[in-house]
């Protein structure tokens, strides 16, 4: 296996969190050179804690992340770093992306239409109707189906998803190793069988609370809109529409009674600027829309060249100086300027006031 996509995913098996994945990969020049740095340039930089720093120099990575990959393979568990081709390229826009995820189950296709279905535990019988009825809608055309596993609308929509033949993908708030909740065993099996399983947590990672709205900012990020069928105000529901549309995504809310406990977020969306979700027709109209803008910026990205092509996958991971840039690709500081400049002029890269590229 490649060092680099070894040692990240060995890394993130013993916890590290993503951003810290991220900033290392920037101070060491390459998360690889981990492995070369001395233990108290480890301290100086002050990424890492004492303990976290003991286990690295401790142990034997080689052996680690052999068991570890060993046990992955024996769980028919595909481990994906956001370094390599396969890493669903709609992860890599948002900016907190997970630096490894571990997949179950079919290939993510970049090329796939991919719908979000969230909403309430405690749903309702409106709820439930609601729910099957856009679920297989929406597989009759294709579309692949995101939602969390949990219950309530997350589990009709991958139950009819499966029973319509549909592609889904369930997003966990743990590590595929678990199943929480244990009543969705059967439907976990079923996902596989249908669609893809994935988390961006260590295998054995717990249902942790705080798993959740990190996991959701997934669900959105994987999807080119998100429906919310049903949601109390206080709700995870609600994280997953905040992060779609902090993403630029487009979110499509069921409106429901005004004496319905679980249709006041919904109702409350709608009141702040989603669309009230009617019928099939109105997510149609959106994915049209969505899909020649998508069209639109490939034939543009078909013109670039490898250079700036390699650089606009940089910063896809956010806004970077041009001395990183240089650092990163071994080009010369003037000549990673002319591209920047052609690509400003191509209205594709913008130069902030601090001196930062970033997409526009």
């Amino acid at each position: 296996m490649e060092l680099r996509k070894g040692t990240l995913i060995w890394l993130n098996s013993l916890g590290i969190q993503n951003i810290t994945l991220a900033k290392l990969d920037y101070k060491l020049e390459g998360i690889e050179n981990i492995h070369s740095t001395s233990l108290d340039y480890l301290k100086k930089i002050g990424l890492l804690n004492g303990t976290i720093i003991s286990r690295i120099y401790s142990a034997d990575y080689k052996k680690d992340i052999y068991e570890y990959m060993k046990l992955l393979k024996s769980n028919n568990i595909d481990p994906i770093t956001a370094y390599d081709m396969e890493y669903p390229y709609s992860l890599k826009q948002i900016p907190d992306k997970p630096m490894v995820i571990y997949t179950k189950g079919r290939r993510i296709k970049n090329d796939d239409i991919k719908i979000a279905i969230v909403g309430s535990r405690k749903v309702s019988e409106y709820g439930k109707w609601a729910t099957q009825k856009f679920t297989k809608e929406l597989t009759d055309l294709g579309i692949t189906i995101v939602s969390g596993l949990a219950l309530g609308v997350d589990a009709i929509a991958h139950s009819v998803t499966g029973m319509n033949k549909g592609n889904t993908i369930g997003v966990l708030g743990n590590g595929l190793g678990r199943v929480y909740p244990k009543e969705n065993l059967t439907l976990y099996e079923e996902v596989v069988e249908n669609g893809t399983l994935l988390s961006e947590f260590p295998h054995f990672t717990q249902p942790d609370a705080m798993n959740f709205p990190a996991r959701n900012r997934i669900i959105s990020g994987l999807s080119m809109a998100v429906i919310v069928i049903e949601a109390e105000v206080r709700s995870g529901t609600l994280i997953t529409a905040r992060h779609a549309l902090e993403q630029g995504k487009e979110v499509f809310a069921l409106p429901g009674n005004i004496n319905s406990r679980t249709s006041e977020g919904t109702n409350l969306l709608i009141k702040d600027g989603a669309k009230p979700l009617l019928n099939i027709d109105d997510i149609l109209y959106e994915i049209a829309l969505l899909k020649r803008l998508d069209s639109q910026r490939q034939s543009s990205n078909d013109l670039l060249s490898f250079r700036e092509r390699n650089i606009l996958d940089m910063l896809s991971d956010g806004r970077l100086h041009i001395d990183y840039i240089s650092l990163r690709t071994g080009i010369d500081r003037s000549e990673i300027s002319v591209t920047m400049e052609a690509l400003i002029k191509k209205s594709i890269v913008d130069l902030d006031s601090d001196g930062y590229y970033c997409l526009r």
